[in-house]
């Protein structure tokens, strides 16, 4: 390939994030209007509020046209630019936000220049690489794309799965970042966006409650180091958003107290209130915390007594919608959970899944804490441990600890909090999850760094920027090597870090207003441009790229459903989990979930177990149900199809060649086109 050549796909590819961008703007101009309300101290509160406010208005924006049957590329672009037209109407007469220049020392920009080499150079090679994930194909990704297609936020049944009970705002982020794409080049990696936001939640937080400014950034950038927690921002998940919106929540809470504003209280819900809306994790951990926190405020800050029960209203309202609408469809707010004590149920209506809690035995730490790249390793876990540690001891010599009492207190509480949810997680949450579901903690706990790093500057050696920053330098090498193999990625994260760094260098050091205007509009110009051929790039490598991670035989299925493809797509009854791979390259496909039982019910919230969906079935039954859903092909994933008795429908359709044509079958996979009936 030629240079020009090479250009134009660039140019090409370009025009994806240039119109990606037009719909973001009106979201970032109204987010960073709002910011000014809550007047931030420094920029790094700023980016954290305006983060979050950006995030609320993507939430709300696709799940308002979605209840409206108008989720569209058209009705998003006019609904994002009136939200930016009224927010910019309503502020724009407010005097402008004047906040302190931020004159960042050398050691401290080394360490923000690292971040942007650590997570740059990852969201810049994972942009290359086709969704993956599991969670992200069965529905993170999957559900958005149907939403997107009709135009509808709508629940979708998936033999085997509970899903279309879980809380949906994680899916209403990812409907938005496809929608305002056309794909989904961003919202594959878009928990690296959360993964930044939480940095900005713990750096401002940290600021907030009297920490040095060099602690402070030793915390953010431990969250963005934590193994476990940066492996899951490359795949689709809301893992790290859950956690990112539970620090978030603390964060502007202790702010909150120590300025007495109720501003920062409503924050502070509604991050609690995103959290619980996002994942069945956040619901488990939101309330306590929100408690636990609220308590603590009210015993230690008296005079923000009032404004606690402004936390506490927006945490509900903000998470509501999602358990209303189970408890008016499901008769449980919280389906598929049991919730009740012994032999009382507070709702009859619940499903038996078998997992019981992992519990307080040394069975938990083999759990979460392993050799497996998707789990905390042991370096790691002991760090975590020690900051925990640090924090819970923190009040121990408080008169020689600093003149500021709050922050003792703030990360007291904070460390206590993280005890408490632990607790409640190993005793309650099922054991059929997985090792990442500590990110959430493991998020909390890498911001309590902010105390022995407080704690050095006692030694002379350490009251230097250069003698702290290597101290933190080291940890975050010891919180991350076992994720990233530094020896094949060193260099080109050096590479990152040096564009990072000279970038910052001349941003922050410049005296001159149009140098740091055409710094940041190069650096825009340069991530765009950059943008559009990664995703030009991974389009082409992308067959390649699903055939690696997922299988060369789910590979072939899709090209062959691609080829049998008509204009108005396929309409596939599937019994399996990747359902976003199935969608076809226009995700024109429509994907079935035929029950099989006599009584026809498809809904879970129908049975009191997996069995009752499965047993007993009737061939005839089923078969008319194909009929009439309009299928024209059936497709059985014996790898992956979670339904107790996975093989019912397999069976039945080799038991009757004369409905059912076998297209593929390989690997555990195997297709079958239903004959037309004349």
């Amino acid at each position: 390939m030629n240079i020009m050549t090479e250009f134009t796909n660039i140019l090409t590819g370009a025009i994806l994030p240039a119109f990606y961008l037009l719909y973001q703007l009106p979201l970032l101009l109204a987010s960073g209007l709002l910011a000014r309300r809550f007047r931030p101290h420094n920029w790094f509160e700023f980016f954290a509020v305006a983060g979050f406010l950006y995030v609320l208005f993507m939430t709300a924006v696709p799940a308002i046209l979605g209840s409206a049957g108008l989720l569209t590329a058209g009705s998003a672009f006019v609904a994002a630019w009136v939200a930016g037209a009224a927010v910019l109407a309503v502020e724009r007469e407010r005097p402008r936000l004047k906040l302190p220049p931020l004159r960042l020392s050398l050691p401290e920009l080394a360490l923000l220049a690292l971040l942007c080499g650590f997570l740059g150079y990852q969201w810049r090679a994972y942009g290359y690489l086709s969704a993956i994930g599991t969670d992200a194909m069965i529905y993170h990704l999957y559900y958005p794309a149907v939403w997107i297609a009709t135009g509808t936020v709508e629940r979708l049944t998936q033999p085997g799965f509970v899903t279309s009970s879980y809380p949906c705002y994680g899916e209403l982020i990812y409907a938005w970042q496809m929608v305002s794409a056309g794909t989904d080049f961003f919202a594959k990696n878009y928990q690296f966006f959360f993964l930044l936001l939480g940095v900005f939640a713990a750096i401002s937080g940290a600021l907030a409650v009297g920490f040095r400014r060099m602690s402070a950034i030793g915390a953010g950038l431990f969250v963005a180091f934590t193994g476990v927690v940066f492996r899951n921002a490359t795949v689709a998940n809301t893992d790290i958003v859950t956690g990112t919106f539970l620090l978030i929540g603390l964060v502007f809470l202790a702010t909150g107290a120590r300025r007495n504003r109720p501003g920062w209280f409503l924050l502070a819900g509604a991050g609690f209130g995103m959290a619980a809306g996002t994942k069945y994790l956040g619901l488990m951990l939101a309330p306590p915390a929100l408690l636990a926190a609220g308590a603590a405020v009210w015993f230690l800050r008296p005079a923000c007594r009032r404004n606690l029960l402004w936390c506490i209203s927006a945490a509900a309202v903000t998470a509501s919608p999602c358990f209303i609408a189970n408890w008016i469809v499901a008769g449980n707010p919280f389906f598929p959970a049991r919730i009740g004590i012994g032999e009382w149920v507070l709702f009859p209506n619940y499903l038996d899944l078998h997992a019981p809690a992992i519990g307080w035995s040394r069975r938990a730490w083999a759990f979460f804490v392993n050799a497996d790249s998707n789990s905390l390793h042991l370096p790691n876990a002991l760090l975590l441990l020690v900051f925990l540690a640090a924090a819970l001891t923190g009040w121990i010599g408080t008169k020689r600890f600093g003149r500021r009492p709050f922050r003792v207190k703030a990360a007291t509480v904070l460390g206590a909090i993280i005890v408490v949810l632990l607790a409640i997680q190993l005793r309650v949450y099922p054991s059929m999850t997985q090792p990442r579901q500590i990110i959430p903690l493991a998020m909390l706990a890498a911001v309590c760094g902010a105390v022995p790093l407080e704690r050095l500057r006692r030694f002379r050696f350490f009251r230097s920027g250069r003698g702290m920053a290597a101290v933190i330098a080291a940890l975050l090498y010891l919180a991350s090597y076992r994720q990233l193999h530094y020896p094949t990625h060193g260099l080109a994260m050096l590479l990152h870090y040096a564009i990072g760094g000279a970038i910052l260098f001349g941003f922050f050091r410049s005296r001159s207003r149009i140098l740091r205007i055409g710094i940041a509009a190069g650096t825009a110009v340069f991530l765009l441009l950059d943008a559009g051929y990664r995703f030009g790039a991974s389009q082409a490598i992308a067959s390649s790229i699903r055939s690696q991670f997922v299988s060369p035989a789910n590979e072939e299925v899709r090209q062959l459903l691609d080829q049998s493809a008509t204009r108005l797509g396929l309409r596939i009854a599937y019994c399996g989990a990747y359902y976003y791979n199935f969608i076809g390259s226009e995700g024109g496909n429509t994907l079935l979930s035929i029950p099989v039982t006599a009584s026809g019910k498809s809904d879970p919230w129908d049975y009191h177990s997996f069995e009752e969906m499965r047993i007993p079935g009737s061939y005839e039954t089923w078969l008319e149900r194909l009929r009439t859903a309009g299928a024209d092909f059936l497709l059985v994933d014996l790898r992956t199809f979670p339904a107790p008795e996975p093989r019912i429908e397999l069976d039945w359709a080799n038991a009757h060649p004369e409905e059912f044509i076998r297209r593929f079958d390989a690997d555990g996979l195997t297709l079958f086109e239903l004959r037309r009936r004349p």
